[in-house]
């Protein structure tokens, strides 16, 4: 599934995907019957299908790299109860499989003119006051 926001989750025997409305045609088309496409896209709604998939006692691994601090912690204590410990693996699981993935070129990188980025009334006082 191409440039989305959205948390996917896998077990040794089920995939799930979550996304927002935006997304869900997309999602149908690019993704092969061995993924679920869920619509609910709650830190509860991830958990819930976790806790149905994962058995007590077990462990749920997680990418720190992509989740804010709020929703690790939102995760561990929606799962707290359950009996199901949440751990982080400071190594990308899908890179440490995927080894002939093509390299994210450089010079796809642009910088926006600042007419078209939209700034915080701090960053412009920030550089107004830098100038």
């Amino acid at each position: 599934f191409y440039i989305f926001p959205g948390t996917a989750v896998v077990t040794q025997t089920k995939a799930a995907l979550w996304t927002d409305s935006r997304y869900w045609v997309q999602a149908e088309r690019q993704m092969d019957c061995n993924w679920e496409l869920e619509k609910d896209v709650s830190i509860m709604s991830v958990s819930e299908w976790l806790i149905s998939q994962v058995p007590p006692g077990g462990n749920i691994g997680f990418d720190p790299f992509l989740f804010s601090l709020k929703t690790q912690e939102g995760y561990a204590m929606s799962l707290e109860s359950s009996n199901r410990i949440l751990k982080s693996f400071p190594v990308n699981l899908v890179d440490q499989v995927w080894k002939d993935r093509p390299p994210v070129p450089p010079d796809n990188l642009a910088r926006l003119p600042d007419r078209v980025i939209r700034r915080s009334s701090y960053t412009q006082k920030d550089t107004h006051t830098a100038a």
